[in-house]
């Protein structure tokens, strides 16, 4: 093979590669982006650590969980409404005696 086919196939075989390993697959949403499209009205049933996955709070609703904040931990009970529209990054936490709203792009 001459040098121009050579580095034609050279060129070729990275661009495989590349495909492959996924270089140009899209980026990945991030949680807060994803967390956006979720619509809640529910009844928090469960609070666990996913000690599996580096110790993430998780709230348990209806037949799904979420995260929640290590900051949110304390100020959510299992029986609590659960309550995020679709299209926003913030729940509401409340019951007869509280109303907490957090926001996952501030979760502090």
């Amino acid at each position: 093979m001459n040098e121009k086919m050579t580095n034609l196939l050279v060129i070729i075989i990275v661009i495989l590669l590349m495909f492959v390993f996924g270089v140009f697959k899209k980026n990945k949403p991030s949680y807060e982006e994803e967390i956006e499209n979720v619509k809640i009205k529910s009844v928090v049933r469960k609070k666990f650590i996913n000690y599996s996955n580096h110790g993430i709070p998780y709230v348990v609703y209806s037949n799904d969980s979420i995260i929640i904040s290590r900051n949110w931990e304390d100020h959510i009970a299992i029986g609590d409404s659960i309550i995020k529209p679709e299209g926003s990054t913030i729940i509401t936490i409340k019951n007869l005696n509280k109303y907490i709203e957090f926001d996952y792009n501030n979760p502090h």
